[in-house]
């Protein structure tokens, strides 16, 4: 039986003892996000060109 969306909500949040999204990322997910927020400064900086 495939787990609900439920139970891996609490299966993450008794991992991290936390509900919050961004206490239950993985290292590369915080990575991307990181990177996707400094593109989009540079492309508001015009640095590099859309």
């Amino acid at each position: 039986m495939m787990p609900s969306a439920l139970d891996s909500w609490i299966n993450q949040s008794s991992k991290s003892d936390s509900f919050n999204t961004k206490d239950n990322r993985t290292p590369e997910q915080n990575e991307l996000i990181a990177l996707r927020k400094e593109l989009k400064q540079l492309r508001m900086e015009n640095v590099i060109p859309k």
